[in-house]
């Protein structure tokens, strides 16, 4: 992005003129080590439960609304209600930070076509009151929902919601019977929601969509109506480059709606967002200490996670747990931005660093020539600086037989296996690592 997108979608957010779309890649979740988008998650659960009763059905697991349908067909369309519910029930106090860094903007009107709770607990972590709203396609019409404002934000599930199971759009044939029902206004969307989007002075900031989808080029061409004045944004961590099809949906967007696509990891986009509102508007959002998360402080140790590339779901899992219980964390795909130059600045951040933390996996292990070689060499000569007793690198065995035997100066160290423990007691291995590195930092403050 340019600084005129910036300055333009920063510009648009302060005037309450930006309305966000989440979509179904926004709500991640950690499978065996790595961020899954909920829907695939859901899909596979869903899908494992036929292959057990028909295991020679050809399923597209990682398709939801494939799956669904499929399920539903085998069973009924309310036992797919009911373990769709009971999914998104046991995920309800989940989020993540580029939630977070979302919920710490003003923003008016969001609207989510999934039914997770990840933006409204991150509302809550903030002490942000909300109101929610959805659309019903089998319901009674709904003329008008109660006005978004900055300090009471509007969060609208489109494709209905868990509390009224029968109005969640999850499977192809839901889909397609919701956007019959949007298209012939049976029933129609609440006005002052509907003018919203239509408005051609607003902006609007697409996340977690792939816009090759066939159906959100109807949707959207229902739901806007006319062009825009001005410029709107869609990021999506891959690019079409590859993929006729996606060059072809992204000239639509862009031709028809002045939607501009952004190769972007969402994350990163999220942190310099909030980042760049803050510096520009005097704005300091962070989210108090309510039980689950506690505040990141300015004195807050620093936590350098080393992993092999494979791991990078674990590691970005470990950091948000480590953040909710107030330790910071340096994350290389959070940290790096486009331009910058890879090796000054992890080099300048473990010189900087107060923990060097080593996610030692087979992975890791068997990587013979690689970066993060080079990354425990260099806090291994870090380590010289801290006098004896002072813990520096603390290395985390997240696999069994991760071990990194070939590393004779990491045998030194006490390693934390949470291979093992994790299996156990998820919760106390978590409570264990974060209590013996605040402990540590308080040593090193005393002396």
């Amino acid at each position: 992005m340019e600084e005129k997108d910036w300055n333009l979608l920063l510009h648009t957010i302060n005037r309450g003129n930006c309305v966000v779309f989440l979509g179904p890649e926004m709500a991640q979740d950690v499978v065996d080590g790595h961020s899954r988008a909920l829907t695939e998650v859901l899909a596979r659960r869903l899908a494992d439960e036929l292959k057990q009763r028909s295991p020679t059905d050809i399923l597209i697991e990682y398709d939801l609304a494939h799956v669904a349908r499929k399920y539903s067909d085998y069973n009924s369309s309310i036992d797919l209600q009911v373990a769709v519910t009971q999914f998104y029930e046991e995920k309800k106090d989940h989020t993540s930070q580029p939630y977070l860094d979302l919920a710490a903007l003003p923003f008016h009107l969001v609207v989510k076509t999934t039914p997770d709770a990840y933006f409204l607990e991150a509302l809550r972590r903030h002490k942000k009151p909300c109101q929610v709203e959805g659309y019903h396609y089998r319901g009674p019409r709904r003329d008008l929902v109660p006005p978004a404002t900055a300090k009471k934000p509007m969060v609208y599930y489109l494709y209905g919601y868990v509390d009224v199971p029968e109005s969640l759009v999850i499977s192809e044939n839901d889909v397609l019977d919701f956007l019959v029902n949007v298209i012939a206004k049976n029933p129609p969307l609440p006005t002052n929601i509907s003018s919203e989007i239509r408005d051609p002075s607003k902006c609007f900031l697409f996340l977690g969509f792939s816009f090759k989808n066939w159906y959100l080029r109807i949707l959207f061409h229902v739901l806007q109506g006319q062009s825009h004045s001005n410029r709107s944004f869609a990021l999506e961590a891959t690019g079409p480059e590859n993929d006729p099809a996606h060059q072809g949906a992204i000239l639509f967007f862009k031709d028809t709606h002045k939607i501009y696509h952004y190769c972007l990891d969402v994350g990163v986009f999220t942190d310099e967002l909030r980042r760049r509102y803050e510096t520009k508007y005097g704005v300091n959002h962070i989210p108090a200490s309510t039980g689950a998360e506690a505040q990141v402080l300015v004195e807050a140790p620093m936590a350098f996670i080393c992993h092999a590339s494979e791991d990078a779901g674990y590691a970005a899992e470990l950091s948000r747990k480590l953040r909710e219980a107030g330790i910071d964390t340096w994350l290389d795909k959070a940290a790096l931005k486009t331009g910058d130059d890879w090796n000054r600045q992890i080099e300048d951040a473990i010189g900087d660093v107060d923990f060097f933390l080593i996610l030692q996996s087979r992975a890791m292990r068997d990587k013979n020539i690689a970066y993060v070689n080079k990354e425990i060499n260099l806090a291994l000569e870090r380590r010289r600086e801290f006098r004896p007793g002072i813990r520096f690198i603390m290395p985390l065995i997240i696999e069994e037989g991760g071990e990194m035997e070939d590393f004779d100066d990491l045998s030194t160290f006490q390693a934390l296996d949470l291979a093992h423990d994790l299996a156990h007691d998820k919760e106390q291995s978590l409570t264990q690592l974060v209590n013996a590195i605040e402990r540590d930092f308080e040593r090193r403050k005393r002396k």
